[in-house]
């Protein structure tokens, strides 16, 4: 069984900055392709913060992206079938384990793909895009079922 649903909005951050002056935050900086519970790794030396922030200390770039993004969540055992149905990373336990990260596409969809739990998955979309998301994860969830 599958479970997709819609996020309330929620306010995120995006900060580039370099490793050192995102460390004067206060969080533990997350390692490449992986996340925290305040952090999200985008790339060197970007970051999406989940949480309200100080700025740092030292040269950055820190702008509120809160009305950018809507988020979905996908949980139970069959979420990582359900998203390779229009995400092509490799989904398995080995190859994305929980707390991992990524920028990535669904469909013809960017987004940024969370794992925060075992079952649990979040996608982070942008706004236009996100009915145009849905519609597809609701296709795919119906193709599951269906089978």
């Amino acid at each position: 069984m599958v479970e997709l649903r819609e996020l309330p909005p929620f306010r995120c951050t995006l900060l580039q900055a370099s490793a050192e002056v995102a460390a004067t935050l206060g969080h533990r900086l997350p390692a490449p392709l992986t996340a925290t519970d305040a952090m999200l790794w985008l790339g060197p030396e970007e970051w999406l913060l989940l949480e309200d922030v100080v700025p740092p200390s030292g040269p950055a770039s820190l702008v509120d992206v809160s009305d950018r993004y809507r988020a979905l969540a996908v949980r139970g055992a069959g979420a990582p079938a359900l998203l390779n149905e229009g995400c092509p990373l490799d989904l398995a336990d080995a190859a994305f384990p929980t707390g991992h990260c990524a920028r990535t596409v669904f469909g013809k969809a960017e987004v940024i793909l969370w794992r925060p739990g075992a079952d649990e998955w979040r996608i982070l979309v942008a706004r236009s895009f996100a009915p145009y998301l849905l519609a597809l994860l609701h296709e795919a969830l119906a193709d599951l079922t269906a089978t």
